[in-house]
Parts: structure tokens; C-alpha cells; sequence
């Protein structure tokens, strides 16, 4: 009968635990990597980058924008992405919340087309709210997030690429 010494029982009981940890990790990360998405990043300077509508937020004609000046012409946020790409070749906006004219589906419907025309396209929508995420009050953090999914679905209604109904 062979015994098995204290230093042979270590080096069997390190290897397999070696082994295991090894095959437990590999299966981890090849099943991780075949159910992630894969997003590609475009390779062009100007493709991965956006303009925001904030900055401009003293020009887009919009019922929630308090920021406008009326003494500056202005622009409802439609016009906003063709005079993007025409003055900077950039085709991706942010649009901030506020400047949306309506939510109605008819005008989210003329801000698709219109993306479209500029063949630009809305990579992120910025929501300001009232109510916060970290609210200590439950019912507060539910209205937060009610009002963060009514922006995702605006972003589905027009076609952002981050939606499930691409343009």
C-alpha cells in the first residue's frame, strides 16, 4: 500500500484546486463573452463624438426651456441635428430633455424623420427630474425612475441606436 506523504497530499490537493479554479474561471468568462453584447466603437474621430443641445440652450424653442433667449433667433429641436452636421460634420446629437418641444407621438415622429434627412442620430437623451434615484423615500425613487423609463421609451420612439427599434 503506498502512503501518501503530508507533501504529496498538498501538491495533489493544489493542483486539483488549481485545475478547478481554472475550469470554473474559463467556463465563467467564454460564457460571459458568448451572452454579452458586443458593441463596436467607430474607428473615425468625428463618428464618436456628439454635440449637446445644452450648450446651445439659448437658441431651441421649447415649452420647458427656460434658458432661451428671445432676443437670439431661434431653432426648435428638429432643426437642431441638420445644423449640427452642417456646421461641425458631426452626426451624433444629446439632446437635453427640456428642449423637446411635445412628447406626443406625431412630433417624436417629425424628430425621427428629420433625423434621418440629416442622416444624424440622438446617442444619448440628457433628463433632468425633480425626484432623485437616492431618495430616502421609496415612493420618491419610484417616481425617479417612472420618469427616467418615460425617456427610454422616447428614445425607442425616435430611433436611438441604443434602442431595440433602430431607424
Amino acid at each position: 500500500m503506498d502512503l501518501l506523504t503530508r507533501r504529496d497530499f498538498l501538491e495533489k490537493v493544489s493542483a486539483l484546486t488549481a485545475g478547478m479554479s481554472f475550469a470554473s474561471s474559463s467556463h465563467k468568462l467564454f460564457a460571459a463573452v458568448a451572452l454579452e453584447p458586443h458593441i463596436s466603437f467607430p474607428s473615425a474621430p468625428r463618428d464618436r463624438v456628439a454635440v449637446a443641445s445644452y450648450p446651445f440652450r439659448a437658441y431651441i424653442e421649447s415649452p420647458a426651456n427656460r434658458d432661451r433667449d428671445r432676443s437670439l433667433p431661434g431653432m426648435n429641436l428638429r432643426e437642431f441635428a441638420s445644423e449640427v452636421v452642417r456646421k461641425f460634420n458631426v452626426y451624433n446629437i444629446e439632446p437635453h430633455n427640456r428642449h423637446f418641444h411635445s412628447l406626443d407621438s406625431e412630433y417624436l415622429a417629425s424628430f425621427r424623420k428629420a433625423l434621418r434627412k440629416a442622416n444624424a442620430k440622438v446617442v444619448n437623451i440628457a433628463v433632468d427630474g425633480e425626484d432623485s434615484f437616492y431618495d430616502a423615500d421609496a415612493p420618491v425613487r419610484k417616481k425617479a425612475i417612472a420618469y427616467a423609463k418615460k425617456w427610454v421609451d422616447v428614445a425607442v420612439q425616435i430611433g436611438s441606436p441604443s434602442s431595440p427599434w433602430k431607424k
